[in-house]
């Protein structure tokens, strides 16, 4: 039986399915810059003194605190993701795009294959 959405419960989920992409494609973009650019700090070889190996485990700490951060971010876009195709998936019919500008700018292809909706990037458009 197909699920009974008013019009603005399923424009809000389109509009959730959209900005939970967005929130993921930079989400995992944060992660993966900041993993680049702050990576896990090192043991030393031999820990000297206790202050070393407190200090050693202070930045540890701190680096697992800030991927974290991220994680959960990405985890939290994930979730908002997985919520709105989920409520999409009994109403959008299969294989037929759903072509959504977002914002008047960007455009958004939706679609349900298999059974599962997901963004897809747009074909290119047949030019001159």
């Amino acid at each position: 039986m197909t699920k009974h959405m008013s019009d603005r419960v399923l424009e809000a989920t389109v509009i959730q399915l959209v900005e939970a992409e967005q929130g993921r494609v930079t989400a995992q973009a944060e992660l993966d810059s900041f993993k680049a650019d702050h990576p896990r700090p090192e043991p030393p070889g031999a820990f000297p003194t206790l202050r070393v190996f407190i200090e050693y485990y202070r930045r540890v700490r701190s680096y697992e605190v800030e991927v974290a951060k991220r994680e959960r971010k990405l985890a939290t876009a994930e979730k908002l993701y997985a919520q709105a195709a989920e409520q999409l998936q009994d109403v959008l019919p299969e294989n037929v795009p759903l072509n959504y500008d977002y914002r008047g700018s960007l455009r958004d292809v939706i679609v349900k294959r298999q059974g599962e909706v997901s963004i897809e990037e747009p074909a290119p458009s047949a030019g001159p």
